[in-house]
Formats: structure tokens, sequence, C-alpha cells
């Protein structure tokens, strides 16, 4: 027969069920707050809910989109979703600095991009297209009165480095992460440019000049650096857009 407990051992005993006790209430009481948020709050803002391309963008937004660069099969499972066909591009290496991974090259379905068909890292292809149905488009709509028929880009893989210099840091051209925009076609047949129509001296823009502030400021909320004719010299005739480490809108 075992000798009874000792009184220590009592204590003991039950300061460690107490402590177990403590532990499940809290550890039920995040399960009920995880779950109580997904299911209350909206989905654009909800961090736990992957990014569908009928979500209205929101704070998350950015964030989501930045997560698909770690998972290339919920990338394209999100291509798919928003109907885009694409065909993937066989990882390359050029000049042992530039490393193309995981790139596509998006076919039907997606935003009106010319040249057609660039080849781009996923997150990128992803962040097109909703900058174009979220950001751009409904501001061509509100603020010129035609949607967007072309998006003229300047071209995404480059292997270069920034600003094409011999030494410094790797451009995140030269991995297929970042594409130039330099101006937009509407329906209606206007062309709308970077270059010309900035209009960087007018303190109230307008026509032109405000639907393009409002399409860099739309591409702020998506993509993790915007750079455009505010930024620099070398960006006065293009809209710059990648998901690379830095983070920045100019």
């Amino acid at each position: 027969m075992k000798p009874p407990y000792s009184k220590r051992q009592q204590s003991a005993k039950g300061v460690k069920t107490r402590a177990w006790a403590a532990l499940f209430a809290g550890a039920s009481s995040i399960f009920i707050l995880l779950s109580l948020l997904v299911l209350v709050v909206p989905k654009s803002l909800n961090p736990f809910i992957p990014l569908h391309p009928q979500d209205d963008m929101g704070p998350m937004t950015k964030w989501k989109l930045q997560s698909l660069a770690a998972d290339p099969v919920a990338c394209r499972q999100f291509l798919k979703l928003a109907g885009v066909t694409f065909t993937e591009v066989p990882d390359r290496s050029d000049q042992k600095f530039c490393h193309v991974r995981n790139a596509l090259r998006m076919t039907r379905g997606g935003p009106p991009l010319y040249p057609k068909s660039p080849m781009m890292a996923c997150p990128v292809a992803a962040g097109l297209i909703v900058w174009h149905r979220y950001g751009l488009d409904p501001a061509a709509r509100a603020l010129m009165g035609s949607p967007i028929s072309r998006i003229d880009h300047l071209g995404t893989y480059n292997c270069r480095r920034q600003y094409g210099r011999a030494t410094g840091r790797v451009s995140e051209h030269a991995s297929a992460n970042a594409i130039d925009i330099a101006s937009f076609r509407l329906i209606d047949g206007t062309r709308i440019s970077v270059l010309k129509d900035w209009d960087s001296a007018s303190v109230e823009p307008k026509g032109a000049a405000a639907f393009l502030r409002a399409a860099q400021s739309s591409a702020c909320g998506i993509f993790k650096v915007i750079l455009g004719p505010q930024a620099n010299a070398a960006h006065r005739d293009h809209f710059h857009f990648d998901f690379g480490p830095m983070s920045s809108c100019r």
C-alpha cells in the first residue's frame, strides 16, 4: 500500500494542476478570439484569410501579396482564381548575380500590358492584377471618364545593378521582381504619359496629372517599392514597382 501524499506533495500537485488549467484556459481564449476574428473581421482586414481576387483593397493587401513570394503554389492559385492563364518560365541565372526563380508569363485574362506577356515573378503578376482592378481602372473611369485599354511598360527582367552601376545593390529587375510603367491608353483613344503628363509644377493637378497621381497612390497600397517622377530624375518618365526587401513610396 502506497503511503499517503505529504502536504508538500499535495500542494505541489495542486500548483501543477492549476498551472495546466490556466494554460488550457488561455489556449481556449486564444482559440475563441481567433475564431471570432475569422468570423467577424472583414476579409480585407483579416491576416489569416488568404488574398482572393475579389477582395477589396485594405491595410492587409500589401502584406498578403508579399506572403505570396514565399508560396509559389498559393500565388499561382491566386492567378487562377483571377481567371488568368499563364505559362511557367524556366529558372535562369546570368552574370552570377541575376537569378530568376518561379517566374511566369501571363498569357490571357491579366492586365492589358504592352508588350504582352513579359516574364515576371508571380507576386508582381498578382500585384498588377489587384492594381489594375481596384486602383488603376477605377481611377481612370473616375478621373478620365474612360477605362484602361493598355498599360505600356518598359520591361521587367534586366540583368543589372541599380541605376546600371558597375557595383552596389542588385536591381529587383535582375530577378524579374519589378516592372516599369511608362504610359496608359484609354478606351476612348487617349494616351497618358508619365513623362509628358505628370506636371510636377502643378499645386493641384487635374485631368491626366491627377489620374497619374491616383494611379501611383493606389500602387503604394500594393507594391513594396513605388518610384515615380518625384523620386528622382531616373524615374521622370515611368513608375517603378517591385516586391523587394525595401519599402518606399515616392
